[in-house]
């Protein structure tokens, strides 16, 4: 059989066994990247499960569901006229849909119908938008930082010390 020093790495998707594979293994774990910051991100956006009219959880839903009205054939037609971009709408799975999303909407939101009683009911407030705003200049850095990590010339250690930057914004 194989002894622990033959093996150069371990790769699951069981978040649950690895850790405890390491301790039997007398080594370290390490974790996901991907997945601490995508924790990280979502406990900055404060993304739980509360009503409060004031979460960063309540205003990116109501951006998620007036992208998903502007995406509409007639509504993204009288868009298009004004601005050359698609509405954009997150995906579950991927913290940088959610950055994506909000960074398109401050784009867009100056060439809004604000006067279309389908589009009312989910435009922000003053001082909501002004919240997304500063969200995404925040994710902007994390977003900087994800793609310096994809980068193939970064090491390891590299990849730490920049993975624990991003966590102390």
């Amino acid at each position: 059989g194989k002894q622990p020093l033959d093996v150069l790495f371990l790769m699951s998707d069981n978040t649950n066994s690895m850790p405890a594979l390491a301790r039997l293994l007398g080594t370290q774990f390490l974790g996901c990247d991907s997945h601490r910051l995508a924790l990280f991100v979502k406990a900055a956006l404060k993304l739980h499960d509360d009503d409060d009219d004031d979460s960063s959880n309540h205003i990116v839903s109501k951006i998620k569901r007036l992208m998903k009205k502007l995406r509409s054939s007639n509504k993204a037609g009288a868009l298009r006229q004004s601005v050359n971009l698609k509405p954009i709408v997150s995906n579950a799975t991927r913290w940088s849909s959610v950055y994506q999303m909000l960074h398109r909407y401050t784009i867009i939101h100056k060439y809004i119908d604000t006067d279309d009683a389908d589009i009312v009911p989910f435009l922000l407030s003053p001082i909501e938008h002004q919240r997304i705003k500063e969200t995404v200049k925040e994710l902007k850095k994390i977003d900087e930082v994800t793609m310096l990590l994809q980068s193939e010339s970064i090491t390891k250690s590299e990849a730490r010390v920049l993975l624990n930057g991003v966590c102390e914004l």
